[in-house]
């Protein structure tokens, strides 16, 4: 299993914690003009067709580190966890 390790991007004060090809971020405090966004866990795919961003709303830190050695097993967890997607999201 890979060694997990949360880095964090002082540029935006997420968390990211890298995969092979993607990455897995969480932002506890997304930027809200009102205040009242929920924090979002994004699995974010970089391929030749570009970055898709796929967000869900809420700390899904613990599920994508059980599954950040598969691309597959995160982007099946973010389809079982569509209700939590977010308006931000790209669609899958």
């Amino acid at each position: 299993m890979t060694q997990l390790k949360w880095r964090k991007n002082e540029e935006f004060g997420n968390y990211i914690l890298h995969g092979d090809q993607f990455y897995i971020s969480y932002q506890s405090k997304p930027w809200d003009p009102l205040g009242a966004a929920p924090s979002e866990t994004a699995l974010v795919i970089m391929n030749e067709n570009g970055v898709k961003f796929l967000i869900l709303e809420g700390d899904f830190r613990k599920e994508y580190e059980k599954r950040i050695d598969s691309l597959e097993e995160c982007i099946k967890f973010f389809k079982e966890n569509i209700k939590h997607k977010s308006k931000w999201s790209d669609d899958i």
